[in-house]
């Protein structure tokens, strides 16, 4: 979690996936985007498979969610591959799939 001056401002949520580590929640407050807290949080997810000998970080991105997929990317997160899932009840996903290396 994330707090400034006592303000909760970000979280991020994350677990193993067999040997890579998935990343499923890296949230920032909208006013608080800009502000370095992301790659704060991005940081200790980092230390955190280094730790475990993981040598991928994955997530999954909405195809348009620019902004996610820039800070992403300006993180170091690569594109591997489009996946559309079915997820019920006519609703289907359309993400990018986004890895890391922590091996850099």
């Amino acid at each position: 979690m994330a707090y400034q001056e006592d303000n909760f401002v970000g979280y991020t949520a994350f677990y193993q996936q067999e040997d890579e580590l998935f990343l499923s929640k890296l949230y920032i407050d909208p006013s608080h985007h800009r502000q370095g807290i992301g790659k704060t949080l991005f940081a200790r997810v980092t230390a955190h498979a280094k730790a475990q000998n993981l040598p991928t970080i994955r997530l999954y991105v909405n195809k348009y969610n620019s902004n996610s997929i820039e800070a992403y990317k300006k993180m170091g997160f690569t594109v591997e591959k489009a996946l559309i899932t079915d997820v019920g009840n006519n609703f289907i996903m359309d993400d990018y799939t986004m890895t890391y290396n922590t091996t850099k």
